[in-house]
This record gives C-alpha cells, structure tokens and sequence, in this order.
C-alpha cells in the first residue's frame, strides 16, 4: 500500500519511524567502523581525527571581597559535560584565599603530576597526550594559595603565571578512547582563564 493512501496517524508513525531511524544512523562521535587516534598532541588543533574550540578566552574573574564561579567544557559538542572549572577565593587586608581546580565529570579524567598527589599536571606544546600519563577521574588541583597578615601562607600546584601549558585529558565513550588538551592561564594565584581546547574525535579514512 503506498503511503499517501494510509489514514492520516499511520502516516505519522511511518515518518516519525524513519526520522529516528536516520537519526541514529548519522551519530557521528560512536558511530561503527569509525577511526579514533590513540594520541593527541598538547596544542594540536587541525587535521583528521582533531576537533578545536576555536580562541575562547573566557575569565573566571574574582569579585571583591569573596566569590565562586565555575565553568563546564563539553570538549567534544555531544551535549555533554566533560570537565569543570572552578575558582572561588576570598580577600581582606588581612588575608587573602585563591582556589582553583579542574573537576573530571561522568567517564573523563585528568593527567596528575604523580598518582600520590591530585595536582593538575603542566604538560609542555608538542608533547604526547596518551594513555601513558597518569590519569585520574576526580577534583584535582590548578592552584591553591593562602595567605594572612600573621605571617602564614601555603600555596599548591603548577599554573601560577605560567604560559603556553596544557592540561592533558581523556574521554571515555562506549568502546572508544578520546584525547585532548585544555590550555588555561591563571595570573598571580587569581583569574583563572579559559584560552582553548581540543580532543581527538571519530573520522572516516
């Protein structure tokens, strides 16, 4: 029977039956008999296989005397979160408090410096993001710094003013391993800054 011909509600079925059918079909980042690169390099943005964010440089500012914000990264645009940044401090003439982190959601994780310690690693342009790093799936630390007019201070972690690092990340979906990068920038233990990211994706050869 053609499908002009059928009453007016199996017509509907029909169609909405194949909408979702060419829906499924088209997922690109699981699809079968996609390829997917075992390795991603620290600010690699072009080629097969590499999806970039494009320059963002999103601040996360701090707002005198006391505040918190945070932002969530979808690396690869499929809608959902993969990591989270996060600052909060708090200032007075008497103390000030700076805490920065980077929080690994759902099957991500985050490359440390040593597996003793959740401390964000710095890793340098062109070297290797793969599975030989140490990797972890929790809270780990950007930069913490603390400090008050009695005398006492504490900092922990690598990114205080330094430029041109990234932090390496993995993401796991289904069967599939992806890898990228995320570069910050954090000035004088405030303003934790977003600059770019990218990860390896699915791609036909």
């Amino acid at each position: 029977m053609c499908l002009w011909k059928l009453p007016t509600m199996k017509k509907i079925l029909i169609l909405g039956v194949i909408v979702i059918h060419f829906v499924a079909c088209n997922r690109e980042d699981t699809r079968p008999g996609l390829l997917y690169l075992d390795n991603i390099i620290a600010g690699e943005s072009t080629g097969a296989g590499i999806k970039y964010s494009g320059l963002i440089n999103d601040t996360l500012l701090f707002d005198f005397p006391s505040s918190s914000t945070s932002r969530i990264i979808d690396v690869n645009d499929d809608d959902i979160g993969d990591f989270k940044l996060s600052f909060s401090g708090t200032a007075s003439p008497g103390h000030a408090n700076s805490r920065n982190s980077i929080v690994a959601l759902e099957n991500s994780a985050i490359a440390i410096k040593d597996i003793e310690n959740l401390i964000t690693d710095t890793i340098s342009r062109y070297d290797t993001i793969d599975n030989n790093l140490n990797w972890i799936c929790d809270t780990c630390i950007i930069y913490n710094y603390y400090w008050d007019v009695s005398g006492n201070s504490s900092e922990t972690g690598l990114w205080n003013n330094v430029k041109d690092k990234f932090i390496g990340i993995r993401i796991i979906i289904d069967d599939n391993t992806l890898y990228g990068w995320i570069r910050i920038e954090l000035n004088n233990g405030w303003n934790l800054t977003l600059i770019d990211y990218a990860s390896t994706i699915g791609y036909e050869n």
